[in-house]
């Protein structure tokens, strides 16, 4: 894995550079390490997700499943249903605390101008608040 900035690879330590095409990460197994082969493709998140719950409920400590940033994802939501996971859709506390009150998405985004849709930190406290009322109820 890498992350451009100024059009320059700074590598991730310990990972390697995975080439992108059209903002995201290949996919194709030949052009990506063996060793990080496992996680390509909707399979690859699907056994993560599976590994994800199996520990949960080994350890018996609840996993919420964020997903829904930027209204995508929800595919990846019925994965995590699928294996148990509690799912949190961030997209709807984003237009309804958010968007509503006319901000705009692309405020809540680390880099407008480079299109790196990743939260902020007022995107992470939407997505915080998003969190804390949907781990209320399960308050001792």
């Amino acid at each position: 894995m890498g992350y451009t900035y100024d059009e320059e690879v700074f590598p991730v330590p310990g990972l390697e550079h995975v080439p992108k095409v059209n903002q995201n990460p290949i996919g194709d197994p030949a052009r990506v390490p063996a060793r990080y082969r496992y996680m390509l493709g909707v399979e690859g998140v699907r056994a993560a997700l599976r590994r994800i719950a199996a520990e949960s409920r080994r350890r018996t400590v609840p996993v919420i499943f964020l997903v829904g940033w930027a209204g995508r994802d929800q595919d990846a939501a019925e994965w995590g249903m699928d294996e148990g996971l509690h799912v949190l859709d961030v997209w709807p506390p984003v237009v309804i605390r958010y968007l509503s009150a006319a901000g705009s998405f692309q405020d809540l985004w680390v880099d407008p101008q480079r299109a790196d849709n990743h939260p902020n930190a007022e995107g992470h406290g939407v997505i915080g608040a998003a969190l804390a009322d949907a781990i209320r109820p399960y308050r001792r």
